[in-house]
């Protein structure tokens, strides 16, 4: 059975992006569960994991977690 691939890329730590008119760099993970999941190829958030699951089925996507208390976060 052949391995499936992964259509999912972290974020690389210091890279930046603005959205919702602030500017972001991205951080370490704290390990909190409060905030949501951003895709940062399509500039989209998620408010449910449905909608993250939903979203990555197809494609490539640069994920990143937006910590409710410390902003991006590699996931």
């Amino acid at each position: 059975m052949a391995k499936e691939k992964s259509n999912l890329v972290k974020a690389s730590e210091g890279r930046k992006f603005r959205w919702g008119g602030r500017e972001y760099t991205v951080r370490p993970g704290c390990g909190s569960e409060k905030g949501k999941w951003m895709c940062l190829t399509h500039m989209t958030a998620f408010i449910s994991q449905a909608q993250k699951d939903s979203h990555i089925k197809k494609g490539q996507h640069e994920m990143v977690w937006l910590c409710a208390e410390h902003g991006a976060e590699i996931p």
